[in-house]
């Protein structure tokens, strides 16, 4: 858990941070909004595509290598970023590249940890991506300090060799199997098949483990997928634009980079405490109030008086975000089980590529157009809305079933 809690932490705090770069970035390449947008796009839906690579390896060969070869490219795609003359080697470098090594964290971690655990499952997963939440709250104070005092293309380097150091580490010590190690997953008896079969049957949300093709063939997973995708459009539109949204309203730059930070620490809690309720609850009510929660936040942005109170806003946002980030990887698991699950989670996760490729570009696009982003505002809180409506006839099915 250690090591899945540490590699998120740099590697998606890092891109939670690029906010931090952004204007720095427009006056270095002199691009528009939309130009430098593109790069958070391709990096995140990078991310969500790649995890067909990482689910169809982490299957057969396990953990250690693929994450040992992510944290490689992380490093390399960095130092390419920091010799950057055109904003085409910014797109390959900070947006294939570093996208292709994060995605490792997105479903080996997340595979993994399922597997190691059938009690608690979905406390340790949201612990796990708690580590995300550390990496917003911790990861863009620390880039706006070494902007300010080295400058972006050094940020970059010294980013590159930690999350080497750091992915080095976790691919060494991490195991994808507790039999690896001689032991059972959490919450199973040694000896005693019919007390293993109680445990793991009391979880929630237990199913047998079905296959792609099979869950192919369920409403369930492409009401899942619809969620995942307007659910990424609206978060990946805020986490790129939030910054300048403050800056464009009088925040000074440090105050707003500080509003990632308050969101990447509320959402550490709001995580842990999502993980915790579908252990006991289900998803479905979950769910839908994170799409309530983003839709109401979205509107008061969209507002004339949305800038104000921002770092309230942004513990709100943090409860939403941090919420939706874990629930949906939670679902997956409860739903399909174990059989096929990286390839799953991939497999799932490519229609957040669709929403994470939209959300920023069209963030900066719309601002480009208009000089303001109440519209792209509105249209985020439209999604938040759709995600409600597509939560209602999956949550019904889920607990009839279990």
């Amino acid at each position: 858990m250690l090591c899945s809690f540490t590699s998120s932490l740099f590697a998606w705090g890092f891109y939670y941070a690029y906010g931090v770069f952004f204007s720095d970035l427009q006056t270095a390449f002199q691009a528009n909004r939309a130009e430098i947008s593109i790069v958070s796009s391709i990096c995140i839906c990078t991310i969500f595509v790649a995890g067909l690579f990482y689910g169809w390896i982490l299957d057969r060969i396990g953990p250690r290598l693929p994450l040992g070869l992510s944290g490689i490219t992380i490093c390399i795609g960095l130092f390419i970023a920091s010799r950057a003359g055109n904003l085409w080697q910014l797109y390959l470098s900070l947006g294939f590249l570093v996208g292709f090594g994060i995605s490792s964290t997105a479903i080996i971690f997340t595979a993994t940890l399922a597997r190691w655990f059938v009690k608690r499952r979905g406390f340790v997963i949201g612990v796990q991506s708690a580590g995300v939440g550390a990496g917003m709250m911790t990861i863009a104070p620390l880039s706006q300090y070494l902007l300010i005092n080295h400058g972006w293309r050094n940020t970059f380097v010294i980013y590159g060799i930690v999350c080497l150091v750091v992915f080095s580490i976790a691919a060494y010590f991490i195991r994808g199997d507790p039999s690896e190690k001689g032991l059972l997953p959490y919450g199973v008896i040694p000896d005693d098949t019919d007390t293993a079969t109680k445990i793991t049957s009391s979880s929630p949300h237990t199913t047998q483990d079905v296959t792609i093709k099979q869950a192919l063939k369920s409403r369930e997973l492409w009401l899942i997928m619809g969620i995942k995708m307007v659910l990424s459009l609206v978060m990946f539109m805020v986490n790129t634009h939030l910054v300048n949204f403050a800056k464009d309203s009088g925040m000074a730059a440090t105050s707003a980079a500080m509003l990632m930070t308050i969101v990447g620490g509320v959402s550490i809690a709001s995580k842990i405490e999502a993980g915790h309720l579908a252990d006991k609850l289900g998803s479905r009510s979950i769910v839908i109030a994170c799409g309530a929660i983003m839709a109401a936040l979205m509107f008061y942005f969209a507002s004339p008086i949305g800038a104000k109170l921002l770092p309230v806003s942004a513990v709100i946002y943090g409860i939403a975000y941090g919420g939706s980030f874990i629930i949906l990887n939670i679902i997956v698991t409860e739903t399909y089980g174990l059989k096929q699950l990286g390839k799953l989670l991939a497999f799932v996760n490519l229609t957040s590529a669709v929403g994470s490729l939209i959300g920023p570009w069209l963030g900066g696009y719309i601002f480009d157009s208009t000089g303001s982003y109440s519209i792209a505002f509105m249209v985020t809180a439209v999604c938040g809305i759709a995600a409600i409506i597509l939560a209602i006839p999956f949550g019904k099915r889920v607990q009839k079933r279990t």
